[in-house]
Order: structure tokens, then C-alpha cells, then sequence
């Protein structure tokens, strides 16, 4: 029996099939297909409709009067005298929801409200974006540092701007609070965590999307051309190339996983 020599006994490379290209294919295919489901579902929740009443406060405040400042200044109120600081502030209210919020899906009725001490003088809507809504806002005779809002029809972007004359702290926390039928909370407009969430979690799902079919489309091309040009592509680096790509795509999959789970946990 002859010994095998070391040339003979060196590990080859195993020679691909038209069926083992095939089933490559077939093994992309199924994990885009997988993947295709979570998204599936993510695009088709986003899609669903529902209302989302927002509010915004303006950040600049005008001053009216500062009695420790100027002490020449008195502002009489219903004829009493104001002994604190008057302010201007502004609040946006709108809707950017896919839903529209009429009167009859009011659970409980929306306030603008600042915190006790603080006491609401004049409101008036100083903006709106159609008349048929027909924005309106009173005081609360019962809780001065409130004051309510009503609306016939609040249909998508639509909404008006809030004017409120008060006398208390300049830089008072201003809300909204009410419950409407689809939305437990009023959102705030410029709540920093869930816009940073809804747009890195929709920057790593696209992320995800291009480098799948990018690796579908470049193994596809790939594969034409191995059938036009046998010489210049073979079977061996096709291999390599698929398991360099599929690598892409896995390490694309599992960055996306990891950034989602780090954008929620620090927006909790």
C-alpha cells in the first residue's frame, strides 16, 4: 500500500453544485423572509390610526411686570392689586395623529395648568389653523392656575396657539394633562428621549433593510456573473464572498438588536 503523499493528503476546498448555489440562495432568501416578519409588523403597527394630541411651550416668556424690579409699575386685576411678577406664555396644542379627535372622544377635558402659587389672569387663542375647529379656552374659576380647552374637531396637524397672561414664577412648569379615547396621555411635543428613540430605532430598522438587500443583490450579481464569466469568478470565491456577507448581514442584525435594546433602556 503506497503512503499518500502530502501533496494527495492536503485539504481541497469542496467544489460548489449548481444545487449547492441554489440552496445559498434559498438560505438568503428564507432569512430575509425572517426578518421580513418583525418588520412586517413594526411598519404595520406605525401604520395603524390613532390620534396624538401634543402640546409645546414656548420657551420665551415676555415680561409684563416685575414689582421687585420697578416698583413705579401697578397692574390692577379685576381691581386688586398685583403684588407678583406677570408673565406671558405661549403653548401650541395640535394634532399629529392619523386619527381625528372630536369633541365626543373627550374622556376627560384637556387643561393647561401651572403649578400651585401661580395664578392664570387673561387666555385667549392667539392662532389657529382653521375656524371650523373652533379652539377655545377658558379660565377655571374653582382652580386659578388652570385653564380648559374645547374643540370641535381636531383632524391631523390641526391645532392653535395659547396665550396666557399669569402672574407667578416666569419659569413654571406648564402642562396638559386629559384623556382622550386612543391616547391615555397628552404628549409632549418636545419630549427629547422618545424623539431620539422613533428616530434611531427607525435609522437602525433601514440600516437593516439596505444591508440585507444589499447582500441579496451583490450575491445575485455575483452569481450572473460566474455563469457569463467561469473564468474570472469561481466557485471558491463565491463561497468566501457569501460567508463574508452573510457576516455583514448578521453583524448589521445584531447591531440593530443592540441599539434598540440600549435606546430603550436609557429612554425608560
Amino acid at each position: 500500500m503506497e503512503a499518500q503523499s502530502p501533496a494527495n493528503s492536503k485539504w481541497r476546498f469542496p467544489k460548489l453544485t449548481g444545487a449547492t448555489l441554489v440552496a445559498l440562495v434559498a438560505l438568503v432568501a428564507s432569512i430575509c423572509s425572517i426578518i421580513s416578519v418583525p418588520l412586517a409588523i413594526y411598519f404595520y403597527k406605525e401604520a395603524q390610526i390613532h390620534p396624538d394630541l401634543s402640546y409645546f411651550v414656548f420657551p420665551v416668556r415676555p415680561l409684563i411686570a416685575n414689582p421687585k424690579i420697578d416698583s413705579s409699575i401697578q397692574v390692577l386685576y379685576n381691581g386688586r392689586q398685583v403684588d407678583s411678577t406677570i408673565c406671558i406664555a405661549q403653548v401650541a396644542i395640535w394634532n399629529r395623529g392619523n386619527s381625528p379627535i372630536k369633541q365626543t372622544d373627550i374622556l376627560t377635558p384637556p387643561v393647561i395648568f401651572f403649578p400651585e402659587g401661580n395664578r392664570v389672569l387673561n387666555v385667549s387663542v392667539s392662532k389657529s389653523t382653521r375656524d371650523i375647529i373652533r379652539l377655545s379656552v377658558t379660565q377655571q374659576a374653582k382652580t386659578p392656575n388652570m385653564a380648559a380647552l374645547t374643540w370641535n374637531i381636531l383632524e391631523q396637524n390641526d391645532g392653535g396657539v395659547i396665550q396666557i397672561v399669569y402672574e407667578g414664577n416666569a419659569s413654571a412648569t406648564i402642562l396638559v394633562s386629559g384623556t382622550i379615547i386612543g391616547q391615555k396621555t397628552i404628549t409632549n411635543g418636545v419630549d427629547e428621549h422618545a424623539i431620539m428613540y422613533d428616530e434611531a430605532l427607525s435609522k437602525s430598522i433601514a440600516s437593516l433593510i439596505q444591508s440585507m438587500m444589499f447582500l441579496l443583490l451583490l450575491l445575485i450579481v455575483m452569481l450572473l456573473m460566474r455563469k457569463r464569466y467561469p473564468g474570472y469568478l469561481g466557485r471558491k470565491f463565491i463561497l468566501i464572498a457569501f460567508i463574508l456577507l452573510s457576516s455583514l448581514g448578521f453583524g448589521t442584525l445584531l447591531l440593530t438588536v443592540v441599539q434598540y435594546r440600549f435606546i430603550r433602556k436609557s429612554c425608560a
